[in-house]
C-alpha cells in the first residue's frame, strides 16, 4: 500500500516524466524512471519520498476472497489469487505477497532494502519467481505489454548497448485522475468468483481430444486473469 500511495504522489508531481527505460533486458525486466548520482541531482519533490521502506510481504486476512491454486510451489507454501493478483502465502497463511509474473510492476532497489522509490520495473519475460520477497511488487500491467516488448534492449550477446534517446517515458498519469472520457474502461474477472474457480479447474486439466495427459496442475503465473473492456 505504501508503494502505491507514494508512486501516485510522485507521478502527480511529474517525477517520471521525460525519463527513460534505462535497463531493458530481454526475458527479464524493463526498468525506468529518474536516474541521479547524488542528492543534489535528485528530483525535487514537495510530497512523498524518493526512498521508502520495503514491503516484500504483507500481513493480510484474505478470507474467502483467496482462491487457492496449489500447495505444490517451490517459492511459497501455497499460491492462489486475491483481488485480481497472483499471490503467495507462507505456512501460517497470515503473510502474503504478489508474485513476479509476466507483467508484474515492482520497485528496484540497491542492497539497502529500503532504497526503492523511483526505480519502477516491469517483468517482460517468463516469471522471475526467485525475486519474490526480495523486491516489492505492487501492481501489474493490464493492457499494453506489446509496447514494453518493443523497447530497445540495453544489452545483447556482445554486451551493453547504447540506447541513446530511445525508450523515453514521456509522461505517466494516475488513471483515476484523468477525465472519465480518457480513462480505460476495463473490467477484471473477480478472482474470488465461481467463474474464476471453474477457469482454474479447466486450466489444470485441459479438455479436448488433442490432450492425452491431464496434469491437474497449473503454475500461478501461467494462469490467465481475464480482462475485457467495459460493455
Amino acid at each position: 500500500p505504501l508503494h502505491v500511495e507514494n508512486t501516485k504522489k510522485l507521478v502527480r508531481q511529474g517525477v517520471f516524466n521525460e525519463t527513460q527505460f534505462y535497463r531493458v533486458l530481454d526475458g527479464f525486466v524493463a526498468q525506468g524512471g529518474p536516474l541521479y548520482q547524488s542528492e543534489s541531482d535528485a528530483p525535487q519533490i514537495a510530497d512523498g519520498a524518493l526512498n521508502i521502506p520495503a514491503e516484500f510481504t504483507r500481513e493480510v486476512d484474505m478470507g474467502a476472497e483467496f482462491a487457492l491454486l496449489t500447495r505444490e510451489d517451490g517459492y511459497a507454501a501455497e499460491t492462489g489469487f486475491y483481488r485480481g493478483f497472483a499471490v503467495g502465502r507462507d505456512q501460517t497463511g497470515e503473510r502474503a505477497w504478489l508474485l513476479h509474473c509476466y507483467g508484474a510492476l515492482a520497485m528496484g532497489r540497491s542492497n539497502d532494502i529500503d532504497s526503492g522509490g523511483v526505480a519502477l520495473y516491469i517483468v517482460n519475460g517468463t516469471a522471475q519467481r526467485y525475486l519474490d520477497r526480495n523486491t516489492t511488487v505492487f501492481g501489474r500491467v493490464l493492457v499494453g505489454m506489446e509496447h514494453i516488448q518493443h523497447l530497445k534492449r540495453t544489452a545483447d550477446f556482445n554486451g551493453p548497448v547504447d540506447i541513446g534517446d530511445a525508450n523515453q517515458i514521456i509522461k505517466i498519469s494516475v488513471g483515476s485522475d484523468l477525465p472519465e472520457s480518457e480513462q480505460l474502461g476495463l473490467q477484471v474477472l473477480d478472482t474470488g468468483s465461481a467463474a474464476f474457480s471453474d477457469l482454474m479447474a479447466a486450466r489444470k486439466n485441459r479438455s479436448g481430444e488433442w490432450f492425452v495427459f491431464q496434469h491437474n496442475h497449473m503454475d500461478a503465473c501461467g494462469m490467465p486473469i481475464p480482462i475485457r473492456e467495459r460493455p
